[in-house]
């Protein structure tokens, strides 16, 4: 029997049957400030200190030391055991750390002047030199910026179908617009397994509160209502919207 992942949220996990089925592609999607990143690596650690399991959690955005400085400062605390964090500016010195067979398939080149099979190149090094189980790639915007995409929906289209070639269960963390109820800039969407939206909610003229919503998870039952999304002392509650 193939493993199932739970979000490890309080009240979220009980309405969705087993969680995240082993090897869907997940979008996280959500506006800025949404709480999108730690969502993502509490997810993968906590699976990673509860199963028996690996994580790698490949960050684009932000340097490791500044990555687990934000998350320290919310009281995480440092990565589980067989939770693995990269980062993209320092990803060729802590390959080299690893076994030589593997870190010896590593381009030396400057990723950013590189396209998107460098980064599948890569992944798959990390693949065969840790094994993990579960991915998180923060975030999907960046990934589009970074390497040169001549057709950015039909490369994105052929990249999912490699992550299911992967797999591996992927939580690829995207960003939505404030303005637009899209969850993805090229509408992506559409190839992901399951999406999870996060939102800032109004509740008054001088208050917010972040939501979460479990828009589709395939092949679960599953409840489509928004939450209300807390985070205290290293955990995640969904609480029932009170109209």
């Amino acid at each position: 029997m193939e493993n199932n992942y739970k979000l490890h949220i309080d009240g979220l996990d009980e309405k969705m049957e087993d969680g995240v089925p082993n090897k869907h592609i997940i979008l996280l999607a959500g506006t800025p400030g949404t709480m999108k990143s730690t969502v993502a690596y509490h997810f993968l650690n906590e699976n990673t200190k509860q199963n028996d399991t690996k994580g790698l959690y490949l960050t684009l955005e932000q340097d490791k030391d500044n990555f687990m400085y934000h998350i320290n400062k919310l009281g995480i605390g440092e990565p589980a055991e067989n939770l693995y964090l990269y980062d993209l500016t320092t990803t060729r010195e802590q390959w080299l750390k690893l076994d030589k067979s593997q870190a010896e398939k590593v381009d030396d080149a400057n990723v950013s002047t590189k396209d998107l099979e460098t980064l599948k190149r890569q992944i798959e090094t990390l693949k065969g030199a840790i094994g993990f189980d579960l991915l998180v790639i923060d975030s999907l915007p960046v990934l589009e910026m970074m390497f040169k995409m001549d057709d950015p929906r039909d490369e994105l289209f052929h990249f999912f179908k490699w992550l299911k070639k992967l797999c591996v269960t992927t939580v690829l963390v995207t960003e939505m617009s404030q303005d637009s109820p899209k969850y993805s800039k090229h509408d992506v969407d559409f190839l992901a397994d399951g999406i999870i939206k996060v939102s800032m909610i109004p509740i008054g003229p001088t208050k917010t509160a972040r939501h979460i919503q479990v828009v589709k998870m395939r092949g679960v039952n599953h409840s489509t209502d928004p939450f209300e999304l807390r985070y205290s002392n290293n955990r995640f509650e969904a609480l029932k919207v009170i109209m």
